[in-house]
């Protein structure tokens, strides 16, 4: 379903706008919005399984659509979280948001058209931002709020070119 793409690229959008327009916000306030990212990624990435999708990427939209949920939630249970411990989940979250984008796209490789290559990328990268702060746990608040801004962004707008591309593939094989 190309459109689960294109919603959860939104999603990325819109929060990465949100960080990096307002990057003074405290450290309350950038938990509790990526709690809710997260939890909203997740939920949609459930939403494509629960609609009954057994194409052979279900069980990585379904294990990241439960662990988004969970780093959500652990975001708005604990809104008081330090800035170390948010980068942390962040870390985490990237973590699996690229393994199981490199699972999706191994899964998917024989599909038409290049989504599989975003999501290798997307995979990559995010694999990629983990490392930096897991690497630079001790950056700032500003510096933070920045690269979960951008990265936010980044990932949203390769999500909604590989569900557009999707949509193509799918519209032209009808």
């Amino acid at each position: 379903m190309w459109w689960i793409l294109v919603v959860r690229g939104v999603l990325g959008i819109v929060f990465g706008i949100i960080a990096l327009l307002w990057p003074d916000i405290t450290v309350w306030a950038i938990v509790v919005v990526f709690g809710i990212y997260a939890i909203a990624d997740g939920i949609v990435a459930l939403v494509h399984v629960l609609r009954g999708n057994r194409a052979r990427e279900w069980g990585w939209s379904a294990l990241f659509g439960v662990v988004a949920i969970a780093a959500g939630v652990v975001c708005l249970v604990w809104p008081g979280i330090t800035v170390l411990a948010m980068v942390y989940v962040v870390a985490f979250y990237a973590i699996l948001f690229g393994v199981i984008g490199l699972g999706v796209a191994i899964a998917t490789r024989n599909n038409p058209g290049p989504a599989w290559a975003l999501q290798i990328a997307a995979g990559v990268l995010a694999i990629a931002l983990a490392i930096v702060l897991l690497v630079h746990p001790d950056f700032s608040v500003r510096v933070f709020v920045y690269l979960l801004g951008a990265w936010a962004m980044f990932f949203g707008i390769l999500l909604v070119a590989a569900g557009l591309q999707l949509r193509r593939v799918v519209h032209n094989a009808v």
